[in-house]
């Protein structure tokens, strides 16, 4: 008897090690922060016509970058309001390690680095997501 529970709790062990471990390595992969930096235009830009090549090239730039941050898993919403006036805005939501992470990506955003936009970020908790359980 004494071997047959010593059996079963060297199986259980080893059984419950991988999903111990499991466990953890998707603890430590997850981000645990959520950000959020707001974009705004610099006046001189509301108005398209006053848009040049390179500025339309380094919002090419910020576009891509968005892309791999959400291949990445760091980038959860990114998107603008429809109105180029001094009321609109772009949203960036991050879900990364903590807030200087998220500052660095704010801050190297080619948008932000060139100028043509301002950034100000704030720590973020989404609360209701379509497609979460």
């Amino acid at each position: 008897m004494r071997v047959l529970l010593t059996c079963f709790a060297a199986m259980a062990t080893i059984l419950a090690v991988p999903a111990v471990r499991v466990a953890q390595d998707a603890a430590e992969s997850q981000p645990s922060e959520q950000y959020v930096y707001v974009l705004k235009l610099i006046p001189r830009l509301y108005e398209p016509t006053n848009w040049t090549d390179e500025e339309n090239a380094i919002v090419g730039d910020h576009f891509r970058r968005l892309q791999a941050l959400l291949a990445e898993g760091k980038l959860i919403l990114a998107g603008r309001t429809a109105n180029t006036d001094e009321k609109g805005l772009g949203l960036v939501i991050l879900e990364v390690e903590n807030e200087a992470e998220a500052r660095r990506l704010m801050e190297e955003d080619p948008v932000v680095v060139s100028g043509i936009m301002t950034a100000e970020l704030f720590p973020y908790r989404a609360a209701l997501l379509r497609g979460s359980d």
